[in-house]
């Protein structure tokens, strides 16, 4: 989940929803500060690009169908 995936003030923010100041706070703060909302944006970017790159994403799925696709008990 989002825990997992961003790092608040780094790549990104968590704040919960429901709390509409938070949010708000947040948002006013990254239209204030360009640097910072360059910076968090870059950063968000690059954790998206070394995460989901496309190739290991290929990769990864084929190595699942090869999986699914043999039978049961034959050698990997």
């Amino acid at each position: 989940g989002p825990l997992e995936i961003v790092h608040d003030g780094e790549d990104g923010f968590l704040r919960d929803p429901l709390h509409t100041d938070e949010v708000a706070s947040v948002i006013g703060m990254l239209v204030d500060r360009a640097e910072d909302r360059a910076r968090i944006g870059a950063k968000a970017r690059d954790s998206v690009l070394r995460r989901f790159d496309p190739q290991e994403y290929v990769t990864r799925l084929a190595a699942i169908y090869a999986q699914l696709a043999r039978p049961e008990g034959a050698p990997r």
